[in-house]
């Protein structure tokens, strides 16, 4: 690839990013306002227990028939169809791949409604019979999104191949919209079940939103039965190991639900809503580059360009360092004071509030490497080893296991489910490094230091600011009653500035992405 046309690939690339990082930003508020409804109208409650470990089957389920393993499977050989403008062969495979969901997920569902009282008792484990009964009849009508979120899944993986990032990026949008006015709306009669109802409509919505430019570009959702053509049996080649892969970090977290369940009341909700925010930088930073670039892997490693392929995955994990290293850093330092700020009314207490900051910091601490452990897998998806992620997955999750049995009988209880996940994928990411710099497609070299200096040279000034700033107004006014908007300004100042300082370093420092973009700024 000469100089010029890698130039003109990075100012795409950045502008994509961008994108998606912008759309992918305003999905996660709206999401973090759906939580932060769903705390005030449930609380930490042993209902809103069961709310979120209930709502948490059928989301994790979505990551082996959707966007986790059969995307991952998927992407490569689309790629190569778009690429070489096979449009008859990319849409077949499409609908192939659709069909396959059909035919697993709606006899699935019909089991589900059916047999709700015994198979949510595998994924839950309530002591109280109360808490068993309301699982299993929330079981019954969540389950039907699992459908709606794998086709919408799909239809989002073709726009982002065929590079329209918008379309799709927006689309958890209308979700969280849905969520959020149903339960304002509906919860004083509905209950729990307004909730219900928002996710079943926000589903509708997701698929909804992506058709029309699913349709535009020649792709349909109906069946397509004949499975003979050879690129679809590539696909689920592909497919099974994926789905190994996918199906063990989904038993591990359905996991540390179940054991959370064993925990005192609100340890569920805790767990449920520190993945929340953690996942407001974790999902916007880490979404994006894994958006973006996983696409770009595959048709690298469909055309065996493997020096590219090291420059894309040398540039996604620096994007995942400039971005998320500073999040955790501050995640950390105002877990009490974000979760104080957003959640502590109504039902959620001062105790539920302390715990799930604490658990949040302890999810905190892993959060760049679970990023790019999930973003290296995808190099070694796009290059057609699906054994590494495998066993890498194996390895992380029985760690995770064992260090959860450990440390929830110690007094952190569920935060020692946060603290597993952060130690397991940390090893996990050392494990896949070293397998990458063996390969020799990526090397750590100065540029890389010299970012990582940069990086934490700008954390360090930020924190400065941020003592500065605790010392004139304290660490506990969050708890002093201030109301919601005078705590809102209280917290953009300990934590927005030194956030906006770290930004300004970036820029006098030139860090790489924040500089291409100034650059492009200026030309215009």
């Amino acid at each position: 690839m000469d100089g010029d046309s890698l130039t003109q690939r990075t100012k795409k690339r950045n502008l994509a990013t961008l994108i998606v990082m912008g759309s992918t930003l305003v999905t996660r508020i709206l999401g973090f306002l759906k939580f932060a409804v769903i705390a005030q109208y449930f609380g930490g409650s042993g209902v809103a227990d069961v709310l979120n470990a209930v709502f948490t089957i059928p989301n994790n389920l979505r990551k082996l028939m959707a966007e986790g393993a059969l995307t991952t499977a998927f992407i490569p050989s689309l790629s190569k169809h778009v690429v070489r403008s096979e449009r008859e062969e990319a849409v077949r495979i499409t609908r192939q791949v659709i069909s396959v969901q059909y035919i697993v997920l709606i006899p699935f569902i019909i089991v589900s409604i059916v047999a709700a009282s015994s198979l949510v008792q595998v994924f839950v484990d309530f002591n109280d019979p109360q808490k068993l009964e309301l699982a299993a009849h929330l079981y019954r009508w969540f389950i039907p999104y699992l459908l709606l979120i794998s086709v919408a899944a799909i239809i989002m993986a073709v726009l982002n191949t065929h590079e329209r990032f918008l379309v799709s990026a927006l689309s958890p949008l209308l979700f969280s919209i849905a969520v959020i006015a149903a339960i304002i709306f509906l919860a004083p009669t509905w209950g729990v079940y307004s909730m219900v109802i928002g996710v079943l409509l926000g589903g509708v919505g997701q698929v909804i939103i992506q058709y029309p430019l699913f349709h535009r570009l020649g792709y349909r959702i109906w069946p397509y039965f004949d499975f003979h053509h050879p690129e679809f049996h590539v696909v689920l080649k592909r497919y099974f190991p994926a789905l190994l892969t996918s199906s063990i970090f989904v038993v591990n977290q359905q996991i540390a639900i179940f054991l959370a369940t064993k925990l005192v009341d609100g340890s569920v909700s805790a767990l449920s809503y520190a993945v929340v925010f953690f996942q407001l930088p974790f999902g916007i930073f880490s979404a994006t580059v894994n958006t973006v670039f996983y696409p770009e892997l595959a048709k690298y490693g469909q055309s065996k360009q493997y020096e590219a392929m090291g420059d894309s995955l040398k540039r996604g994990l620096h994007l995942l360092m400039i971005f998320l290293v500073p999040s955790a850093f501050l995640m950390i330092l105002l877990s009490k004071e974000i979760i104080g700020v957003a959640l502590m009314r109504g039902q959620f207490t001062v105790e539920a509030t302390i715990m799930t900051a604490t658990t949040l910091s302890a999810y905190s601490l892993g959060m760049f490497f679970i990023a790019a452990y999930n973003f290296i897998q995808r190099y070694f998806y796009a290059k057609g080893h699906f054994r590494i992620p495998l066993i890498s997955a194996l390895i992380a999750c029985t760690i995770d296991v064992l260090l959860s049995l450990l440390l929830i009988r110690t007094p952190l209880g569920v935060a020692g489910l946060a603290y597993a996940n952060s130690i397991a994928f940390f090893l996990a990411f050392m494990i896949l490094m070293v397998l990458v710099m063996r390969e020799r497609t990526m090397r750590i070299e100065r540029d890389t230091y010299i970012l990582m200096g940069k990086i934490l040279f700008s954390i360090l000034v930020g924190y400065g600011v941020y003592l500065g700033i605790t010392h004139f107004i304290g660490n506990t006014w969050w708890l002093d009653g201030y109301g919601f908007m005078i705590n809102v300004g209280l917290l953009i100042l300990q934590g927005g500035i030194p956030a906006l300082i770290i930004l300004i370093m970036y820029i006098l420092l030139e860090v790489d992405m924040i500089k291409d973009f100034i650059r492009r700024k200026r030309r215009r």
